[in-house]
């Protein structure tokens, strides 16, 4: 696979790079303040702390009339 990715002077990868995945052979060192996070097990990227946390974050699950939330038993005021 290519290694080509957005490197800083230093040979460090800046934002949204790509720093790993099945076959990487490139760098896989992110600039300070960035992480490395894994996308898929094809590709990684820097990212910055607030970035990776919100690309963690899990989607919100729309609950259907009548359904249950986290097994509770809430009710809507409708």
């Amino acid at each position: 696979m290519n290694a080509i990715s957005s490197m800083d002077k230093d040979g460090l990868i800046e934002e949204f790079g790509q720093c790993g995945g099945l076959d990487w052979e490139g760098p896989k060192i992110c600039k300070t303040n960035f992480i490395c996070m894994k996308r898929s097990k094809y590709y990684s990227q820097c990212l910055s702390a607030e970035a990776a946390a919100i690309a963690t974050r899990p989607s919100p699950q729309v609950i259907p009339p009548g359904g249950k939330c986290h097994g509770g038993n809430i009710r809507s005021p409708l």
